[in-house]
């Protein structure tokens, strides 16, 4: 069997010109992005620092000095279980008219959602943004439930709810991060609504009113349903959405984004002999971890009504 390889590397950069990469990924906004080869090892530990803040004093310093200062640290060890996601495609010299590129447009998409769920939603094996907690990582923040939003019942109402949920979620960045800037991704069909009923008296959105609320820059991104589906991804299905809508406000500078290999077209070549052409896609593994304390601060909102109501 004859196996023509070519130039791998011009094919695979004329490949990437023509395929459409119609799917934006969150990965690259949610943190600070590190890649690991999946061939090191099958699993890559590391270490944060958890710094006793109260031992921060420092000392006043002089030539005499003998003694200074020293701060207290605690570190916690995660894990990241790196692997490859692949596709691979194939078509027949014998095809008179094959649209290749928008196959392989079609089959990068396809992975790029499955790697936007793998950052939201993580893995049996790794953590994702909305299911990073855990009781040894004290640097993801979850607040207490909003039940207020669905007992407002005018606008007015509604707004002033809101402040004060939004203003709860600076405050926790404020006493424990202070963030320059946060991101607010957002889930859940009655928020969405809420976020964009109108305000009569301002003409504006009851978002874009309280909002307003904030001293930083925040932006709010809706996170893609499509990304959102429990789909099989490492021999088991991606980690559960939560019951509720709610919204996930994060310092993307205080969060750490592990990963293998973004969405993409790694390889093509020939078969002569079986007379077709081949092209391998590939993606892989995603880790989101908070590294400073509130670097992911995770509020819920709880829409439903009582049977009793």
């Amino acid at each position: 069997m004859s196996t023509n390889y070519r130039n791998q590397d011009k094919e695979v950069k004329e490949l990437l010109a023509q395929v459409e990469l119609s799917y934006p990924l969150l990965a690259a906004r949610v943190g600070v992005m590190k890649q690991h080869n999946v061939k090191d090892a099958d699993k890559v530990t590391f270490t944060t620092i958890d710094l006793d803040k109260g031992s921060v004093v420092p000392s006043l310093m002089h030539p005499e000095m003998t003694e200074i200062n020293h701060i207290n640290a605690g570190t916690k060890s995660f894990s990241f279980r790196p692997y490859l996601l692949g596709l691979n495609y194939r078509v027949s010299h014998l095809q008179s008219e094959t649209d290749t590129s928008g196959v392989i447009s079609a089959a990068v998409r396809e992975l790029s959602v499955l790697f936007d769920t793998q950052t939201i939603l993580g893995t049996r094996l790794n953590k994702g943004l909305i299911s990073t907690k855990s009781a040894d990582n004290p640097f993801y923040d979850v607040l207490t439930q909003d039940t207020t939003l669905k007992a407002a019942a005018t606008a007015e109402a509604k707004i002033a709810a809101l402040k004060a949920v939004f203003q709860k979620i600076e405050d926790e960045f404020a006493t424990k991060n202070s963030a320059r800037s946060i991101d607010i991704y957002y889930w859940g069909d009655s928020l969405t609504a809420l976020f964009n009923a109108n305000n009569v008296a301002t003409d504006a959105t009851i978002l874009a009113v309280a909002r307003q609320v904030f001293t930083i820059p925040v932006s709010f991104i809706k996170l893609p349903k499509l990304a959102l589906q429990q789909k099989y991804i490492d021999g088991a299905k991606a980690n559960a959405l939560p019951a509720t809508d709610g919204m996930v406000a994060v310092d993307p500078q205080s969060v750490r984004v592990d990963y293998v290999q973004l969405p993409a077209p790694v390889a093509s070549g020939e078969n002569e002999e079986e007379e077709y052409s081949w092209y391998k896609m590939r993606t892989g593994s995603v880790s989101v971890l908070p590294i400073r304390e509130a670097g992911i601060v995770l509020q819920t909102v709880d829409f439903t009504v009582s049977s009793g109501s």
